[in-house]
């Protein structure tokens, strides 16, 4: 588990490096061209709708690295890192809709035991405007879950998975750090409704509490 956590934190990182070397380039280039808009009389008044890049812009690519909890029947399993990619259209200055990629990693309390989930979905959002640079978001979001835990057993391993769809609510904030980068935090409850059912007919009752940081590109 903890070679697939490093590989994961590492591709995250990666990511977030790529991207804001192509944000600095993307500044430095407009850098020539705002000093020569300095010169018209309108360009003041344009730099507040430059200032919020995600409010003006056709969409946004964003990614999440928080911890995740477990909420329900969770006595013996501990929060763990967890990570999303999404892909976001602007429908106007306050809609956005997209689609979203999470990996989310529990911890059990049994020795070498791990547990993960993936899950898709498709994701809705409102945003508010605080200030020029700052605004905040609720979200929700309806999708389907795939959850797997893994234990070695007398050197055998192993696994037990369950899937069902899943419903997600929440919210965060995000502040306008370069004109098409925004940086924030975000917390979201995620329902699940898994489908497997135990002797008794139940099914199981793991649910996911998230907090984290999230870094967007406007395009």
């Amino acid at each position: 588990m903890l070679k697939r956590t490093m590989f994961l934190m590492t591709l995250v990182s990666t990511f977030l490096f790529s991207n804001l070397i192509f944000a600095q380039e993307y500044t430095g280039g407009a850098a020539q061209s705002d000093e020569s808009a300095q010169s018209d009389g309108t360009a003041q008044s344009d730099q507040p709708a430059q200032s919020d890049g995600a409010a003006y812009s056709m969409g946004f690519v964003e990614i999440d690295l928080g911890y995740g909890l477990c909420q329900g029947d969770c006595d013996d399993i501990d929060g763990s890192v967890g990570f999303s990619l999404a892909g976001f259209y602007n429908i106007n200055q306050n809609i956005a809709v997209g689609a979203n990629f999470t990996y989310q990693m529990l911890s059990p309390d049994v020795d070498d035991a791990s547990y993960y989930a993936m899950s898709f979905s498709g994701e809705g959002r409102y945003y508010h405007p605080i200030m020029p640079k700052l605004r905040a978001y609720g979200l929700g979001a309806l999708g389907y879950a795939q959850g797997e835990l893994e234990m070695e057993v007398l050197g055998n391993t192993i696994t037990a998975d369950d899937s069902g769809v899943f419903v997600k609510v929440g919210g965060g904030v995000e502040y306008s750090i370069m004109p098409k980068v925004t940086a924030g935090c975000q917390l979201y409850y995620q329902y699940n409704m898994w489908s497997e059912e135990d002797e008794e007919g139940d099914t199981a009752d793991l649910n996911f509490i998230f907090i984290g940081l999230s870094a967007t590109y406007s395009f």
